[in-house]
């Protein structure tokens, strides 16, 4: 099932407001997706950190990847590194 709708990324030491767009893989080992920040300033801060976090509003939270680096945009494709948070 795929998750849809806010989450918190904590990147640097600030935490900022998302939303997420999160799917698990076909076999629920991994999870991938996107998140969308308020500005591209704000994108482009998370994705100075190697080890950003996200948190959903459930609490379940897991370091994440960047599939691509983007410049100047507001959302961005991302791959996680560890179990599927709940995204049941």
């Amino acid at each position: 099932m795929p998750y849809v709708g806010p989450a918190t990324v904590t990147s640097n030491g600030q935490t900022y407001e998302v939303q997420a767009d999160l799917r698990v893989t076909e076999n629920r080992r991994h999870w991938s997706g996107r998140i969308t920040a308020a500005t591209p300033a704000i994108c482009q801060e998370i994705q100075q950190d190697e080890r950003p976090h996200l948190r959903l509003p459930d609490g379940r939270e897991d370091t994440f990847t960047f599939m691509e680096q983007t410049m100047g945009m507001v959302t961005v494709t991302i791959f996680g590194s560890g179990p599927p948070p709940s995204l049941e």
